[in-house]
């Protein structure tokens, strides 16, 4: 059984989320930097700096790919991210959101640790090593990926499996699973995580499982074939 989620100390929160803003603002000034002396040398930053693009003006065809974009990659999470690249229709904002999404990935992981660690120093190092993960810092310099932003979506949705909140996991995985077709595949595990955890409660288990399948049936049996 879920435990009681523990009182957030302040301080604690203070830390993690300053950590988080250096993490965000060393890397975006790395973007920054690899933009200004053209060192993004692959398409995937044009792939989807086109793709919103498009989908401002009502367009969905990549002339990048030669194919209407949805159906390469499942990337919905492009369209509610439309009105804020609006705001700043420039490739920095694109960038400075995948920065901004993974640092935010230090939140759920420092609630977690504090279910799972004493209190202390333990639970904000856990999150600083997150901060510090080489994986997450690639993640963040190789060009954009909308499958980046589910990464903290889906940190979110492991804590609320923890938390034994159906709710709020159900959202979580929703949002994550907006950024590619491939996401339900760590949504299923996570039902997995959540059934292994409470087999009489199987409720947050059926509800991953059903987002996840209707999201690869809406990927593979509809975008993809017609697309």
């Amino acid at each position: 059984m879920p435990s009681p989620a523990p009182r957030i100390p302040r301080r604690e929160l203070a830390i993690v989320l300053g950590l988080a803003a250096l993490h965000a603002g060393v890397y975006q000034a790395i973007c920054a930097i690899k933009f200004r002396y053209y060192l993004y040398r692959d398409f995937d930053l044009a792939i989807f700096l086109q793709a919103i693009h498009g989908v401002m003006h009502g367009s969905w065809f990549s002339s990048i790919r030669g194919m209407n974009w949805l159906g390469d990659h499942s990337s919905l999470i492009l369209i509610p991210l439309a009105p804020l690249f609006a705001l700043a229709p420039h490739p920095l904002t694109l960038l400075g959101v995948q920065t901004v999404a993974l640092a935010l990935g230090a939140i759920p992981v420092w609630l977690l640790a504090r279910r799972e660690l004493p209190a202390g120093p333990l639970p904000v190092a856990c999150a600083a090593l997150y901060l510090l993960h080489p994986a997450v810092g690639y993640l963040n310099l190789f060009e954009f990926h909308p499958e980046t932003l589910a990464v903290p979506l889906l940190l979110w949705c492991a804590l609320e499996v923890r938390s034994g909140r159906a709710g709020r996991a159900a959202l979580a995985a929703g949002l994550a699973l907006l950024a590619r077709e491939d996401v339900p595949l760590p949504v299923l595990g996570l039902a997995a995580v959540a059934l292994l955890a409470r087999p009489r409660q199987p409720r947050i288990a059926l509800t991953l499982t059903l987002l996840a399948i209707s999201s690869l049936a809406f990927s593979f049996g509809i975008l993809k074939p017609r697309l």
